[in-house]
């Protein structure tokens, strides 16, 4: 059997974790407050991440939520 590794830089490690953060931060006040009711401010701060790295991933919290169902 042959094992392929895959080592992430961690410039990739952290991007993914971000990513992933900001995506269950968005479940969590999407489920709370409701899709209108939830700012990206407010998923940021949950995340314990800046505003602007937000859009380093979605345009908007519409497009977080499309990932959401896809």
């Amino acid at each position: 059997m042959i094992i392929l590794e895959h080592t992430l830089s961690k410039r990739e490690a952290k991007k993914i974790k971000s990513k992933k953060t900001i995506i269950q931060s968005a479940i969590v006040l999407f489920a709370q407050k409701g899709l209108k009711d939830t700012s990206i401010a407010d998923i940021m701060q949950k995340a314990n991440l800046g505003i602007g790295t937000f859009y380093n991933y979605f345009q908007d919290k519409y497009e977080v939520m499309e990932w959401l169902l896809w």
